[in-house]
């Protein structure tokens, strides 16, 4: 396999494990909703700030919206998060790539881990690799099925 396949591979599939994690925070909680309807009150929530009593709101980020083809994935895709965790330094690898998702920054993980940026960075574009090893086929073939799509 050559150097640019692999390179696409990895970005790939760096790619997907970020819409995984994406799309599980974006799907709804059926049970989390529950719990949080029980828990409400008549009472209106405390003005905590001037700005808020005169209808003060602020300002938003888009919210991700999973599309049909990640919410098939999903799934597949955090089975090689598990497949990952369980490896050496697995729980280490998974926190980090998640935590990257989520947008950490490199200085707070390394500052965690007692290591510089650049071993994080290393620590993930490992942790990325291991996962396109070991599950090439599928990622190779899911890419190859982008393309003709």
């Amino acid at each position: 396999m050559d150097t640019e396949t692999v390179k696409n591979g990895r970005a790939h599939t760096a790619e997907r494990i970020r819409r995984a994690v994406l799309t599980l925070r974006a799907l709804p909680d059926r049970e989390k909703a529950w719990l949080d309807a029980c828990n409400k009150t008549s009472m209106p929530e405390p003005v905590r700030l001037a700005e808020e009593a005169y209808g003060y709101e602020s300002a938003k980020a888009r919210r991700f919206t999973p599309t049909h083809r990640d919410v098939d994935q999903y799934l597949e895709t955090f089975e090689w998060l598990c497949w990952l965790r369980r490896q050496n330094d697995g729980k280490r690898d998974y926190r980090i790539v998640v935590a990257r998702v989520h947008g950490t920054p490199y200085w707070k993980l390394a500052d965690r881990h007692h290591r510089s940026e650049e071993t994080i960075r290393r620590w993930r574009d490992g942790a990325i690799a291991k996962v396109f090893v070991e599950y090439q086929a599928a990622i190779l073939a899911d890419m190859a099925e982008k393309e003709a799509a």
